[in-house]
């Protein structure tokens, strides 16, 4: 493994095709709760910095994350770097949806 993965989530109702490389395959994963952090600019394999401004604002929240952080990019390679919009992202553990408000 080369340590590098890609995701394409697609949304209820969405097609794919049936891939034809064997390093490619369609995984259905339950949904969850992530913690996000939103940049712009340039996303880097290494985003250790903003990776950990997210686990430390999590932590100082008291939510519970795995700690295990991935880079979310959006644009294509050829959009212009102050436009692209990127997260890192962490999954959250145990954490329940608070209660929206009634109107």
């Amino acid at each position: 493994s080369s340590g590098i993965n890609a995701e394409w989530p697609l949304r209820p109702g969405d097609e794919c095709p049936e891939p034809t490389n064997p390093n490619v395959w369609l995984e259905e994963l339950p949904p969850k709760f992530c913690g996000v952090l939103p940049f712009k600019g340039r996303a880097h394999p290494q985003e250790k910095e903003r990776s950990e401004e997210l686990l430390r604002g999590l932590d100082d929240a008291g939510i519970k994350h795995d700690g295990k952080w991935r880079v979310a990019q959006f644009n294509p390679p050829w959009c212009i770097p102050m436009l692209r919009y990127n997260e890192i992202i962490v999954d959250l553990v145990d954490y329940v949806e608070p209660p929206q408000p009634q109107e």
